[in-house]
């Protein structure tokens, strides 16, 4: 399983692309073409709850204020990174078309 790793204040988070996580950015968003839309969109309550969710983080207060200083545009690449592993199971595309399936 691929990972995404973001560092926020002095903390590094691994985000892992789990079932769980999976459901929860669908839960939260209403599928995942509402998820790219709110985090392209630089929407500060989408990226809090997508950490959340591929971290396993509760959602406060101390995680809002990490996200936010660390800047919102400065987190847009992995976390579509991240969000394209939960479409793809897990895995990133390109490891699916190496195995030729």
């Amino acid at each position: 399983m691929d990972t995404v790793e973001i560092t926020l204040a002095d903390e590094v988070l691994v985000l892992r692309p789990t079932l769980e996580a999976a459901m929860l950015v669908d839960s939260r968003f209403g599928g995942y073409s509402a998820a790219f839309q709110s985090l392209l969109g630089h929407s500060l309550d989408a990226m809090v709850g997508i950490v959340a969710a591929g971290s396993g983080k509760s959602i406060n207060t101390a995680l809002r204020e990490k996200v936010y200083a660390k800047g919102v545009r400065n987190l847009v690449a992995p976390l579509s990174q991240y969000l394209t592993l939960l479409l793809n199971g897990g895995r990133r595309p390109e490891d699916e078309t190496a195995e030729g399936k």
